[in-house]
């Protein structure tokens, strides 16, 4: 067999590997938002990626481990698509009133009545890969990676003026990376009038923080 050939045979054996890890991945997924983690079980996974225990074995090392992997992914798609949109919409702002709307809009949205479930999922992600010795080091370093990227966002209005001079962007960012776990309390209580209060006392937080 030539050259040429043995490399795209090798390509190709690459490409359906990383497929059917990919649709082990989204399988997991699935079942876990549909009926828990702990009534997820192999051979539905299995079927329904179209994959084998030793393909399973060879991407995840074993159940459990494709278990957190999907538990890690169902926590950043939330936390990590959030702070990119934000950062993202900070940068077409043009003024400080500009930004004050962009941040009482941000402020109303994430932490709605209506996102209770979204926070939920980053909850139950969060609680159930946290204690899990491998992955305390991944989770640290996506939180940093989200922190720093809405740090980029409010260094960015503190350079355009739109913020106080003398913020402390890093700490800032982590606490409000922080409001999400924060606003938890509230959904568990599901008091109208506290849920109210928390996200006025919130806004009012963030204003004063920011200097707006």
């Amino acid at each position: 067999m030539g050259n040429s050939v043995k490399k795209q045979v090798t390509d190709t054996s690459s490409g359906e590997r990383e497929k059917t890890k990919d649709a082990l991945l989204r399988v997991a997924i699935a079942a876990i938002e549909e009926v828990g983690e702990s009534h997820v079980r192999l051979d539905d996974v299995l079927r329904d990626a179209d994959a084998s225990v030793s393909s399973l074995y060879h991407h995840y090392g074993n159940m459990r481990g494709l278990l957190d992997e999907a538990q890690l992914a169902r926590f950043d798609s939330f936390t990590g698509h959030n702070i990119k949109t934000f950062h993202d919409a900070v940068l077409r702002v043009r003024n400080k009133d500009e930004f004050r709307e962009l941040i009482d809009a941000t402020v109303k949205d994430l932490f709605s009545r209506s996102r209770r479930e979204n926070r939920a999922t980053i909850m139950n992600a969060f609680g159930s890969i946290f204690t899990t010795p491998q992955y305390d080091e991944r989770i640290v370093a996506l939180e940093r990676q989200n922190m720093e990227v809405l740090s980029a966002a409010i260094e960015h209005a503190r350079s355009q003026g739109m913020t106080r001079s003398d913020l402390d962007v890093m700490s800032f960012s982590a606490w409000a990376m922080g409001l999400t776990f924060s606003r938890v309390i509230p959904d568990i209580l599901n008091d109208e009038d506290i849920i109210d209060g928390w996200i006025e006392m919130t806004t009012q937080s963030v204003h004063h923080l920011l200097g707006l």
